[in-house]
C-alpha cells in the first residue's frame, strides 16, 4: 500500500496544518464585534470601513404608482477610490436584471429602476467594491416624494413601531427575498385595539429572487395604528413599509421607511417640532415577553431641559406619546428627543410628523430613530432632485462639547460648505442647517464629521408640494460603532478570583469608608465597576468584600447619569447606577492604575456614550459604571 501523503509532498501538508492550527486558535479567544453594517450586530444601516472588499445594499420597495415605479437608488461614495459593481433589479413576475455601477470617488450616482424594467413593482440590490458607500433609494407617487437608507444586510426579524389602515390610509409591506432560496415568514401587528395576527400571513413564502408585497389594510382594517414584527421561519428578507395618505381626511402624500433588524435600548431624533395642524408623537413598541419602563427626553433649543417623561409599555404592546398632550416643551420650539428603556430591554421607536392646515407643513412621516451615534455620517441623496427644503439637523447626544463639518460630494472633490467647519455643538444641543441656502444646488451627497459622537437628521420635505420627508444619515464605519444588538442571554455565571494588589492610589468610585486598606465597617458598599459592556469581562470591587467576575444579563446601551438602571450582578443580585465616568477621547487602563484626570464625582449631567478602546481588542465600546448592589451591604 503507498502511503497517504508522500515525503515530498510532507513539509507542505506541515505548513498547511499549522496555518489551519493558528486560524482555529485565533477564533478560540474573545470574538471581536461582527463587521460593520450587518443586521445580526446593529439595529440601523452603516457603510463598511474602506478596507472592506466588498459592500451590499438591499432596497426593498418602489412606489409601483400608475405603472411606475418611481424608484430612484441614490449611491454614493466618500472613498477616495472608485468603486465599480453591479445593481440587479428585481422587477415583481419578470426575471432580475443586472446592469453595471461606476461610482467615482468622492461622486454620487442615481440610477432609475423605470430606466432598466418596465413594471411598478421592482426592488434592487447593489453590489460594489469596497467600502465608504452607502445608499438609499427614493420613491415618487402623485405630487409628493419620500426618501429613506436601503439595508445594508437582510435578516430573520424585522420591526416597525407605527403605521395606519386608516380610511384615508394604504399601507403596504414590502418582504423582499435576494437569495437563491425561499423564505417563509410570519407578520404580527400590535393595534390600537390589541394584538393581531391574521391567520393569512402566517407561513407566507417568498421565493428566491422576489418581493412579496403585502396590503396591510386587506387583513388589518381601519386600525388607527400598527405596529408590525417580521419573523422568518427559514431564510432572510429585508422589509420596508409604504405608506401612502389620499387626502380625503387631510392627510396627503407617500412615506417609505425601512424596518428596524433589531430592538435598541435608546432612539434619538435630531429634530422635531409640534404646533397647531402639526402633530408630533412617538410611537414605542415593545416586542418581548415582558413590560418595559421608557423614558422620554426632550431637549429644546432654548436648553431648558424639561422634566423627562416616564411610560409604561406592556409586554407585546405599543404606546403612543403625544407632543402637544404631553407638552415637554412649548408649541412651536424646535428639539431634539430621545426615548430610552431604563430596565436594560429592547424597544422599537419611531417619530411621527403629520401635517394638516393650518400648519404650512401638509403630510405624513413616521421614522425610526437612531439607535446609535457616529463621529462620521453619510447622507447620499442628490442628483436628480426637485425643489425641496433641504435641512439638516445634527445632535450631540453626550456630556462634553463636539465640533462637526459639513461637507459637500461634488464633482469629485469633497468640499466643505461655507461657515459650517468646526461648528462647535455643546453637551446635548443641536444644530439646524439650511441647506439650500448654503449649496445652490441642493440637494446634494453630504457628508458630516465630528470630533465627538453625533447623530444626523435630513429633511428632504417638498417645498412646493404636499409631503413629508425625512430621514437619520447613514453612519459611516472605522468611528464609532453602533449599538450592539441586544439579544436575551442566558443567567451569569460567576468566576471567583482574587486580586493579586489593590491601587495604591484612592478609588474615586468608592463612597465613603470603603477605599483602599478598608476591611469592613459603617459606610462601606460594595460597587461594580462595568470595564467593557460588549461581551467581555465585568470586574467587580467592593471595600473589602468579595470579588468576582460575570457577564451583565443586559446589553450594550448608552445610558444617562442620574436614572436608575438595573444590572444583574453576581449570585443574581440587583444593581443600581449611582455614578458614570467615561474618559473622553483616552484608552482606559483600568485597574492597573487610576488616570489622574478621572472625575470623582461622574457626570452631573448629559449623557454617557460607550468610547473605544485598544486594550480591550478592536472595536471594543469601554465604559466605566459605578453601580451599587444593597444585597452585599452586609457583607461590609
Amino acid at each position: 500500500m503507498e502511503p497517504l501523503v508522500s515525503s515530498r509532498h510532507l513539509p507542505a501538508v506541515v505548513v498547511l496544518v499549522a496555518i489551519l492550527a493558528g486560524l482555529a486558535l485565533v477564533d478560540v479567544g474573545d470574538p471581536g464585534p461582527p463587521r460593520f453594517g450587518t443586521a445580526d450586530a446593529y439595529a440601523m444601516p452603516t457603510a463598511d470601513v474602506a478596507s472592506s472588499l466588498s459592500s451590499t445594499w438591499f432596497c426593498a420597495a418602489s412606489a409601483d404608482a400608475g405603472g411606475a415605479s418611481g424608484l430612484i437608488v441614490t449611491v454614493a461614495n466618500r472613498g477616495d477610490e472608485p468603486r465599480s459593481g453591479t445593481v440587479t433589479w428585481f422587477p415583481a413576475g419578470a426575471d432580475p436584471v443586472a446592469r453595471p455601477v461606476q461610482v467615482g470617488a468622492r461622486e454620487a450616482v442615481a440610477l432609475e429602476a423605470d430606466e432598466a424594467v418596465d413594471v411598478g413593482a421592482v426592488s434592487a440590490m447593489i453590489e460594489v467594491d469596497g467600502g465608504e458607500v452607502g445608499v438609499e433609494h427614493t420613491v415618487r407617487g402623485t405630487g409628493s416624494a419620500s426618501t429613506a437608507p436601503c439595508a445594508s444586510s437582510a435578516s430573520d426579524r424585522w420591526y416597525l413601531a407605527n403605521g395606519t389602515t386608516a380610511r384615508d390610509a394604504t399601507q403596504i409591506l414590502a418582504l423582499f427575498n435576494p437569495f437563491p432560496d425561499d423564505a417563509i415568514v410570519d407578520i404580527a401587528f400590535v393595534t390600537d385595539q390589541g394584538r393581531d395576527e391574521p391567520e393569512a400571513l402566517q407561513g407566507v413564502p417568498v421565493a428566491a429572487g422576489t418581493t412579496t408585497r403585502v396590503n396591510v389594510g386587506d387583513v388589518v382594517r381601519r386600525r388607527d395604528l400598527t405596529a408590525t414584527s417580521v419573523t422568518t421561519r427559514s431564510g432572510r428578507v429585508v422589509v420596508d413599509r409604504l405608506q401612502r395618505f389620499d387626502g380625503s381626511d387631510g392627510r396627503s402624500g407617500i412615506s417609505l421607511t425601512l424596518a428596524a433588524p433589531a430592538p435598541a435600548q435608546s432612539w434619538t431624533f435630531p429634530a422635531g417640532q409640534y404646533q397647531e395642524g402639526l402633530a408630533e408623537r412617538w410611537h414605542v413598541y415593545n416586542p418581548e415577553d415582558r413590560d418595559v419602563v421608557v423614558i422620554l427626553e426632550v431637549v429644546p433649543d432654548t436648553g431648558e431641559v424639561p422634566i423627562p417623561l416616564e411610560r409604561t409599555v406592556s409586554a407585546r404592546g405599543q404606546i403612543v406619546i403625544d407632543g402637544a398632550e404631553t407638552a415637554p416643551v412649548p408649541a412651536g420650539m424646535g428639539h431634539s428627543s430621545t426615548i430610552r428603556s431604563v430596565d436594560g430591554a429592547g424597544v422599537v421607536v419611531e417619530r411621527e410628523l403629520s401635517g394638516i392646515a393650518p400648519s404650512p407643513r401638509r403630510g405624513w412621516s413616521s421614522m425610526l430613530g437612531s439607535p446609535s451615534a457616529s463621529e462620521g455620517w453619510l447622507l447620499p441623496f442628490g442628483p436628480g432632485a426637485g425643489a425641496v427644503a433641504d435641512r439638516l439637523s445634527v445632535h450631540n447626544p453626550g456630556p462634553a462639547p463636539v465640533r462637526f463639518s459639513v461637507a459637500a460630494l461634488v464633482g469629485g472633490q469633497t468640499v466643505v460648505m461655507p461657515g459650517l467647519s468646526e461648528v462647535e455643538l455643546g453637551p446635548a444641543q443641536r444644530r439646524e442647517l439650511a441647506m439650500a441656502e448654503v449649496v445652490d444646488s441642493s440637494p446634494v451627497p453630504l457628508v458630516v464629521t465630528a470630533d465627538g459622537l453625533v447623530v444626523v437628521e435630513r429633511d428632504l420635505s417638498p417645498s412646493v408640494d404636499a409631503g413629508i420627508s425625512t430621514t437619520l444619515g447613514i453612519p459611516v464605519a472605522g468611528r464609532e460603532p453602533p449599538l450592539p444588538r441586544w439579544r436575551p442571554r442566558p443567567p451569569p455565571r460567576v468566576r471567583r478570583r482574587h486580586w493579586a494588589a489593590r491601587p495604591r492610589r484612592p478609588n474615586p468610585w468608592a463612597s465613603p469608608g470603603s477605599g483602599p486598606g478598608h476591611r469592613g465597617g459603617s459606610g462601606a458598599r460594595p460597587i461594580v465597576v462595568i470595564a467593557h459592556l460588549a461581551r467581555r469581562s465585568v470586574e467587580r470591587r467592593g471595600g473589602g468584600g468579595r470579588h468576582g467576575e460575570h457577564r451583565p444579563d443586559v446589553p450594550p446601551a448608552a445610558l444617562h447619569y442620574g436614572w436608575p438602571v438595573g444590572f444583574l450582578g453576581p449570585e443574581g443580585a440587583q444593581g443600581i447606577l449611582e455614578r458614570a465616568v467615561v474618559p473622553v477621547g483616552r484608552a482606559s487602563s483600568w485597574p492597573t492604575q487610576w488616570p489622574d484626570d478621572w472625575p470623582a464625582e461622574g457626570w452631573p449631567t448629559g449623557g454617557l456614550g460607550l468610547r473605544r478602546s485598544r486594550r480591550w481588542g478592536r472595536g471594543s465600546d469601554v465604559s466605566h459604571l459605578l453601580i451599587h448592589f444593597p444585597q452585599f451591604d452586609d457583607l461590609m
